[in-house]
């Protein structure tokens, strides 16, 4: 098999990435390229043909597609002439996003686009077959592949975490409604500036109690993309740390006794890794856009937060409950070995009959995809040639103000990164499962005795 799996957060995927390509080429099965999933402009060169016609492959992994917003993956697919396979890198989302998430509205094409689904349990597996009309023979139930990373440990580590879910902040109130009519959602009313808001009384109260515990290690991590300037004002302090954005979020996790938050959809992982997760009340606000994961957050106030570092600074054991711990399986298969499952998975997709399909609307897209992308190319090559032109100008500021943003954000793939997770990965002995049909899709049972 000849793989290529697009990573849209970096320090949120790239793991599974590589433990996927370890698996597999390890066991000669066959090869994995990892590449971004949106198209770089490095300054100097905008990667769309790099990134689109580079050969052939069996195989495209994204982790979304929507019809209409996203064309260009399909056409990275078509001029590959691979299958597509979605792997729903977010599958906890409120119901206005159905039509987004699942192409409600293009369901036919979006069937003959995608060869097969990769997802975390019935419990995503339902919306599918219930709202795209998907077939259950087209999806494998493999489980979360952020799972096969949390090995929970009973260590105390003097050190708690913000795992921030403020990017929304970031956004004016223009570009929260551009945000609006795009995805076609209706938040509540000035989200945005709710969002900033708690983001800066929440780094308020971790700048008093990195004063008030100068024993605990405080880590700050950005979401990725997220403007990281409010986190580097508390920089100044010895016991806070800005999480570097190139080390994976598991890491983080695991290294941590407690995590804080907003409303994060990690608190699953959290969970998983056998940790407490906090939801800083800092602001009142409308929370009718969250999902089901909304039931697993615990709010607390600022003096109930100053309780928890207490009984951290005394080296006391905070754990979930154990019917919080539990819920997960309400959404996400319990399965031990979620990279065997998709191997087995991605061999059964590669030998199925199966085949990414196009319609008559789908070349006009195509069309305008490519143009897109030459017109940028173009434009990136003729800023360096003729650098005095004014928009020559223009185009190499807005090239440069994009390459930091990736730079700072950790959103470029490169060797080292690759290498530093293969490094990682000690275990990659892989596991023929038998699949097994429910009403839903397959499952995998282990072949191991």
């Amino acid at each position: 098999m000849k793989i290529k799996i697009l990573i849209d957060h970096v320090s949120r995927e790239i793991n599974f990435a590589v433990k996927l390509k370890k698996y597999i080429e390890s066991n000669e099965l066959g090869f994995v390229a990892i590449c971004h999933q949106d198209y770089i402009n490095n300054i100097v060169d905008y990667d769309f043909f790099k990134s689109t016609f580079d050969g052939d492959y069996d195989i495209i992994i994204t982790p979304s597609y929507n019809v209409v917003r996203t064309p260009e993956i399909l056409l990275r697919t078509v001029a590959a002439r691979a299958k597509l396979v979605v792997y729903h890198s977010e599958q906890i989302f409120n119901d206005q996003y159905i039509s987004e998430k699942l192409n409600t509205g293009n369901s036919l094409e979006y069937d003959k686009h995608v060869t097969a689904h990769l997802v975390w349990g019935d419990f995503f597996a339902e919306k599918l077959v219930r709202y795209s009309k998907i077939k259950p023979e087209k999806i494998y139930i493999v489980g979360n592949y952020k799972f096969d990373f949390i090995i929970p440990n009973e260590s105390i580590n003097g050190r708690v975490l913000l795992a921030s879910d403020y990017k929304v902040g970031d956004l004016s109130d223009d570009d929260m409604r551009k945000f609006s009519e795009e995805y076609r959602v209706n938040l509540p009313e000035n989200l945005n500036r709710v969002v900033n808001q708690a983001r800066k009384d929440a780094l308020d109260w971790f700048e008093n109690a990195a004063l008030s515990y100068p024993g605990i290690t405080f880590c700050l991590r950005p979401h990725p993309g997220e403007s990281t300037k409010l986190y580097k004002k508390l920089s100044y302090l010895g016991n806070v740390e800005i999480s570097d954005m190139s080390r994976s979020y598991a890491d983080d996790l695991l290294r941590s006794d407690v995590i804080f938050g907003y409303t994060s959809t990690s608190v699953l992982e959290i969970l998983k890794a056998n940790k407490k997760f906090y939801s800083l009340k800092t602001v009142d606000s409308d929370l009718s856009y969250l999902s089901i994961h909304s039931e697993l957050l615990t709010w607390i106030s600022k003096e109930e937060f100053f309780e928890v570092l207490d009984k951290i600074a005394k080296h006391e054991v905070i754990r979930p409950s154990t019917v919080d711990y539990n819920k997960i399986n309400n959404i996400v298969e319990p399965y031990s070995d979620v990279t065997s499952n998709v191997v087995c998975a991605l061999t059964n997709i590669n030998n199925a009959s199966f085949t990414t399909t196009l319609s008559f609307r789908d070349l006009l897209r195509l069309k305008i995809a490519f143009f897109i992308g030459t017109g940028k190319f173009l434009a990136i090559k003729m800023s360096n040639s003729f650098p005095k032109l004014t928009f020559s100008e223009k185009i190499k500021m807005y090239s440069q103000d994009s390459y930091c943003k990736r730079l700072e954000s950790a959103e470029i793939i490169d060797s080292s990164i690759i290498d530093n997770e293969f490094d990682k990965i000690e275990n990659c002995r892989y596991v023929q499962s038998s699949l097994v049909a429910n009403q839903y899709g397959w499952k995998f049972e282990s072949n191991e005795n």
